[in-house]
């Protein structure tokens, strides 16, 4: 990026328009796409030196067309997502700021793009003023003016399921991306769709690491389990298997190592074979006085899974499942039990079906 001239020479020679990127980004940060003239390379230059800590560059020339996310494992192709740049749609009545913190308000709905917001930044009001257009402006009912000229969903673009319209073409050319890299089993493909024919398509990104939410997370179309896919691929003994209702709180387990608090976390061993559950509901003085904590430390003792909840001030909530039915049920003797600081008054207990019908997290939790 330092060698300015060589970056203007290069690109005269593959010719405009093209696109800027640094070598080591990610969630689109630094890009910048469609830039037709040796002005708008200058400013996207001196915008990226000024505004980012890349120093390292991509040069790429610039193909219009779809862009597509194709997620493939194993030489199959498992998900394909068309990511939109970040748009908006008139209703001859609001302006373009009413509309788009209307886009927002949807966004947020979503679980995966509750925190990737439409800001209106400078790029976003160049893509206006270009347009004719600013913040105040109304569009025509049924007008879609696009915000940005790059697709990624951190800056307000929008997944959209699209395994239909992909011509068994291009998902051959996903398929064969992968094949060139014999030691990566799984990734996401980035392809360009040529505008004039669906049958070709140009490769631009092969994602290691790729972000596989938003499959799961569309705002148009069926949701894609791709994480189903890969656990199928490192595991195809469990293919078949009937599936248990319980999961591990990855990013729990992974804080005390990020953090460099421990080493090592050990997890609590799956519960296997029939389980049981039981609730008590504990009155008394429970809560402030190590109560729920004092609960959770013995039911992991015995390998027993749920939580203790507060319900009031007086009140406490304890949820177990286990495999062992006597350890459930003689668990109401701890509840009597309690902290050294607490007092227990009644323990009333609830009998539920053992057929689970909702997700139970692994480990024991304090919820307050």
């Amino acid at each position: 990026m330092d060698n300015q001239e060589g970056i203007i020479d290069y690109v005269d020679k593959i010719g405009y328009p093209v696109v800027i990127k640094p070598v080591n980004g990610k969630m689109g940060r630094a890009v910048y796409a469609n830039i037709k003239d040796k002005e708008q390379l200058m400013t996207a230059i001196s915008e990226a030196r000024l505004a980012y800590d890349y120093h390292e560059y991509l040069v790429e020339k610039y193909h219009a067309g779809k862009e597509y996310r194709i997620y493939v494992v194993d030489n199959k192709v498992v998900a394909v997502t068309h990511r939109m740049p970040a748009n908006i749609t008139g209703d001859g009545q609001s302006s373009v700021k009413e509309l788009i913190n209307k886009k927002n308000s949807e966004r947020r709905k979503n679980p995966y793009l509750r925190r990737k917001l439409i800001k209106i930044d400078s790029e976003v009001q160049n893509s206006l003023k270009k347009l004719g257009y600013n913040q105040n402006s109304i569009l025509k009912k049924e007008e879609r003016v696009f915000l940005r000229d790059k697709s990624n969903l951190s800056s307000g673009g929008d997944p959209i399921e699209a395994m239909a319209e992909l011509s068994k073409e291009v998902k051959q050319i996903a398929v064969d991306s992968l094949k060139a890299i014999p030691s990566l089993p799984h990734a996401g493909i980035d392809i360009i769709v040529d505008p004039d024919s669906n049958k070709n398509g140009v490769v631009l990104e092969i994602n290691s690491t790729a972000e596989i939410s938003f499959h799961c997370f569309p705002v148009q179309g069926e949701a894609i389990d791709v994480p189903k896919a890969i656990i199928d691929y490192y595991f195809p003994e469990s293919i078949d298997k009937k599936k248990a209702n319980f999961y591990y709180d990855y990013n729990r387990l992974l804080e005390p190592l990020k953090t460099g608090v421990a080493e090592e976390v050990k997890v609590s061993k799956p519960l296997i074979g029939n389980l049981y559950t039981r609730k008590y509901i504990v009155t008394g003085k429970v809560n402030k006085v190590g109560y729920m904590n004092w609960i959770k430390n013995k039911a992991l003792q015995i390998n027993l899974s749920g939580y203790a909840k507060k319900i009031k001030k007086d009140k406490v909530e304890v949820f177990l499942v286990g495999s062992n039915k006597v350890e459930v049920e003689e668990f109401e003797s701890l509840c009597w039990k309690g902290s050294k600081r607490s007092i227990v008054k009644n323990v009333e207990s609830k009998q539920i079906e053992t057929g689970l019908d909702k997700l139970i997290k692994f480990g024991f939790e304090v919820i307050i």
